[in-house]
């Protein structure tokens, strides 16, 4: 595909324009482990990200109904808060009755059915009162086939030789691409960015599907943006370790939720799904954090997945490994409907799974309480036990934690080594207590089918 350029304020950019959609994954094909990659702001590394579809999340689907329950979600103990998409949905070709919130129609406006720009300035507010951070979704790879502006800029827009808009993901068909040629356009969405952050103070950008955008657009705005807010946060819907170096701070950890995924189904092992998170932790750049998830607004409900035993397990990993957990819009209420994105169909919080909500609470409170989990580095333990048995240390400082998951129907007994320290300690089991002892260096433990155990020391 032939480079393109653009002059932007006087400065030549060339750029190459992406490929078609690879499902969010690029192929690494070289380590970028001694490069350093953009360090993220410092609020990053305890972050709990909670992923929030406003016009599903309450009976009223409104900014009004989030502000309801941000007293249970501080009790939860999230503190970070992704809004899918909160402007003016297209209705030109909308799929659904309702439309889909990545159908954007204008940028710097807000969808009328949420509220007024009150309504969410008073949600910014109120949730950085109550501890808990904003981010929203940046969707500029397309936008709704009747943008505000696609009559008066109409270079803005992919074009076939008719004229007629187009878009590369031919089934997203109540979208058109941009062309990232526009000089305008690139100012345009830097101004809209930087509006959402001086108006309103919210704290970073999700940004969806962002290896469809040229990476030079992301190389020149995000400074321009942070010049405004520095510690700002971007993560990136993607999986490319090029995306950590002079833009993004966080990016999608596809491949390992597709490994948890055959795990479910019996395609792989417990052990091989656990290499390939390694593999990426070794080989992206230093500094990037991944974000880990078991469910989002893309992928079917966990609990429909896995069932109320193996997503505990699930969820239970992606919390003790290295990354940025997420919790999807009832996650923690054991909802296991899929939630359209055209249509509504309001979460029914009266009738939360008390147990599995308890479980991602003391989740959280653990990984809270444990620095080497949410800071620490990761190496995992050669059990000599079946593939179904996996085991890794966190390390932090003189913080330790040892980790160890039964992803099998067999009870499995576990001795291994550990750093002969004073204090080890259980903090974590299920579904039952453990049977363990630590004498001098040497743990040895029982662990019954499907159960996790993490031991602690500092």
């Amino acid at each position: 595909m032939r480079s393109q350029s653009v002059q932007i304020n006087g400065k030549k950019i060339t750029f190459k324009p992406p490929a078609r959609s690879t499902g969010g994954m690029v192929p690494v094909k070289k380590s970028y482990r001694n490069i350093s990659g953009l360090k993220s702001p410092d609020w990053v590394r305890d972050a709990i990200l909670y992923e929030i579809y406003v016009r599903n999340f309450s009976g009223s689907g409104d900014f009004a109904g989030v502000i309801e329950r941000l007293p249970e979600l501080k009790e939860l103990g999230v503190n970070t808060l992704w809004l899918m998409p909160v402007h003016p949905i297209g209705v030109k070709e909308r799929k659904g009755k309702l439309g889909s919130p990545y159908a954007i129609k204008d940028y710097f406006g807000l969808n009328p059915e949420y509220g007024s720009e009150d309504d969410f300035r008073r949600l910014v507010t109120e949730s950085h009162k109550s501890g808990m951070r904003i981010i929203l979704d940046l969707v500029i790879n397309h936008s709704a086939n009747d943008h505000i502006m696609i009559n008066e800029k109409i270079h803005w827009w992919q074009r076939d030789r008719q004229g007629y808009p187009v878009r590369r993901v031919s089934f997203w068909s109540d979208v058109v691409d941009f062309n990232y040629q526009s000089c305008d356009l690139w100012n345009y969405l830097v101004d809209m960015m930087k509006y959402w952050v001086e108006k309103f103070d919210i704290d970073g950008f999700r940004c969806d599907v962002a290896g469809m955008v040229p990476p030079e657009f992301w190389q020149y705005a995000i400074p321009q943006v942070k010049n405004v807010k520095p510690d700002l946060f971007f993560l990136a819907e993607w999986e490319d370790p090029e995306l950590h170096l002079n833009a993004f701070h966080a990016t999608y950890n596809w491949t390992f939720y597709f490994k948890i995924l055959d795990v479910a189904q019996g395609k792989c092992s417990a052990d091989e799904m656990l290499n390939a998170f390694l593999f990426k932790y070794h080989t992206f750049p230093q500094n990037s954090v991944r974000l880990n998830f078991i469910e989002n607004h893309d992928e079917k409900r966990a609990m429909k997945l896995f069932g109320k035993q193996k997503q505990r397990l699930f969820s239970s990993l992606i919390f003790m490994l290295p990354g940025l957990p997420l919790i999807y819009n009832g996650q923690e209420a054991g909802y296991s409907s899929f939630l359209s994105l055209f249509n509504r169909r309001p979460m029914r919080w009266r009738n939360v799974d008390r147990e599995v909500y308890r479980h991602y609470r003391d989740l959280i409170a653990l990984r809270k309480r444990i620095p080497a989990l949410r800071a620490g580095t990761v190496a995992k333990i050669d059990l000599q036990v079946p593939e179904q048995v996996i085991g890794f240390f966190r390390k932090q400082g003189n913080n330790f934690a040892l980790c160890l998951f039964n992803f099998s129907d067999q009870s499995a007994t576990i001795n291994t080594e550990i750093p002969d320290k004073f204090g080890w300690a259980v903090l974590s089991s299920y579904p039952d207590s453990v049977a363990y002892t630590v004498k001098e260096n040497r743990l040895s433990v029982a662990l019954h089918p499907r159960q996790y155990f993490v031991l602690w020391c500092e």
